[in-house]
């Protein structure tokens, strides 16, 4: 389509007589140009219907009298015309003068467009592409990759996003899910989307991770901020939005974000689930502990899986069948009780009370050999001081 004046309308596909419907009247027709008795055309030509206003026409402009005025009406009632649009509920309709494009809604195409991409790469046996927002050591992006070779698929990492230089030099130097081709985004997201050279340098995606800074969402950071809401956080509590924005642009078939599970609980995620759902995902939650998989951290962690519209997930497919139960002694070396490395952690204790005087929620750990999980990375025995 050239550069003309152009409207566009979102219409509903009706149904009459078992066929779908879908008309222009009134103000709609007429700023197309089309009146009461004109004759037109109408072709078919793939995903699109097109409406061209031609006096020798096969097809003539209804009329509908409105109080004195006689007002113009289209009026298409056919399965074989609106073949194209099998299945959707509303269409676009753009508009010029003296032509009509009848065409699928620009969420529907994409939706279409993923699906096929996907397929066509399974069935190639053609590396499928990911990439990593918050990409820090790239822990999550590593596994996915794994769990693809498992399963006999490939794929590769073509970019991460990280605003830390340390945790990606540290990942492209470690993390084997890095190949030769995989590009280092070291930009914070809410610049890269405003780089319209670089976003247009994204690739199509199969899969996008997301880590999502939780540090507004967190019970301590909310505590040391004092904020009434995560999205009050001045440095991180926006960045849905850029998130969003790069969604959009690499239009991945399969979206995986994890994060504290507060986070599901703000206006953020709530703004997440209602425009990937407008986007043709199906979004699929869960809570998941590290301990009912045999990990020893027990981390939980809020994971939201979109994936496209007819792509089938359920969280309890993925469940473990066995639950393995492991003890901090069985990862803990024999330290003689007058080591030197041993302590009794005072700054830390003192640290406690000072932050229980000004209202923050910094509280010890403690463990011992027969604990069955910890709550954070694992630590050398030296932590177990405070227990003696």
């Amino acid at each position: 389509m050239d550069r003309k004046k152009t409207d566009v309308w979102v219409k509903q596909i009706g149904q009459n007589r078992g066929a779908p419907r879908i008309w222009l009247d009134g103000i709609q027709a007429i700023r197309a140009g089309f009146a009461p008795g004109d004759k037109y055309d109408l072709e078919v030509d793939g995903d699109r219907v097109v409406l061209t206003i031609n006096q020798d026409g096969s097809r003539t402009v209804s009329t509908k009298k409105k109080g004195e005025r006689l007002l113009p009406v289209v009026d298409i009632n056919s399965k074989e015309l609106l073949r194209a649009f099998q299945g959707m509920e509303a269409i676009r309709v753009v508009v010029q003068k003296g032509r009509v494009f009848l065409l699928p809604l620009a969420s529907e195409l994409q939706i279409r467009e993923r699906r096929q991409r996907l397929i066509n790469k399974l069935a190639n046996n053609t590396p499928l592409k990911m990439g990593s927002l918050s990409h820090g050591g790239g822990v999550l992006s590593r596994a996915i990759h794994e769990g693809l070779i498992r399963a006999g698929v490939k794929a590769e990492m073509a970019f991460a996003n990280e605003i830390r230089e340390d945790l990606l030099s540290h990942a492209i130097e470690h993390n084997d899910v890095w190949g030769e081709e995989t590009e280092a985004l070291a930009i914070p997201v809410q610049e890269l989307v405003q780089d319209e050279w670089l976003m247009q340098r994204l690739p199509k995606l199969e899969i996008l991770e997301m880590g999502l800074p939780c540090s507004g969402a967190s019970s301590a950071g909310k505590a040391k901020r004092g904020l009434s809401m995560m999205e009050d956080h001045p440095e991180i509590g926006h960045l849905v939005f850029a998130a969003l924005a790069v969604i959009n642009r690499v239009q991945p078939t399969i979206l995986q974000l994890e994060n504290v599970v507060n986070y599901s609980k703000t206006a953020s995620a709530q703004i997440l689930r209602h425009q990937l759902r407008d986007m043709g995902y199906t979004v699929h939650e869960a809570v998941l502990e590290g301990k009912d998989w045999g990990i020893l951290e027990n981390r939980v962690r809020w994971c939201l899986v979109a994936t496209t519209r007819g792509i089938e997930f359920d969280f309890d497919k993925i469940a473990p069948a066995v639950k393995v139960v492991k003890k901090l002694g069985d990862y803990l070396e024999e330290i003689p009780e007058d080591d030197p490395r041993w302590s009794e952690m005072r700054g830390l204790k003192e640290k406690e009370v000072r932050d229980a005087e000004l209202g923050r929620n910094f509280k010890m750990q403690v463990f011992n050999a027969e604990s069955t999980h910890i709550g954070t990375a694992l630590l050398h025995k030296s932590v177990l001081a405070s227990v003696r």
